[in-house]
């Protein structure tokens, strides 16, 4: 078995770099996606090796939100974090502050795969 395996998606290249870079680091294989579009597709060719989701919430086209719903409706189990640069207190899921630290990311991510 490979290592475990988190969907990056955010439409700023140097987010999905910062986070990945902190992921790797920890050993985990990630995957980047630059739309939600594009992250759904990820989303359901890695279904059965995808153990997280980090996503961004205000992107070009597709919403954060709609995308995770959509994720969700294909499978529930797979946790995604949304994360922005604004504050939202309606989100339904796990919420990661830009900018974020590598602790927080990791720390973050081990409480959420474990």
């Amino acid at each position: 078995m490979g290592s475990p395996l988190i969907l990056i998606v955010d439409d700023s290249p140097g987010v999905r770099k910062n986070l990945s870079s902190f992921l790797t680091s920890q050993g985990y294989e990630t995957i980047e996606c630059s739309n939600a579009v594009q992250g759904i597709e990820r989303f359901q060719e890695h279904l059965s090796s995808l153990e997280l989701v980090f996503m961004d919430v205000i992107m070009h086209g597709m919403q954060g939100p709609e995308a995770m719903n959509v994720m969700r409706n294909i499978d529930g189990a797979i946790p995604i974090v949304l994360m922005s640069g604004d504050t939202f207190d309606d989100l339904d899921a796990p919420f990661l502050q830009k900018p974020f630290g590598r602790a927080e990311v990791i720390e973050l991510t081990r409480v959420l795969t474990s």
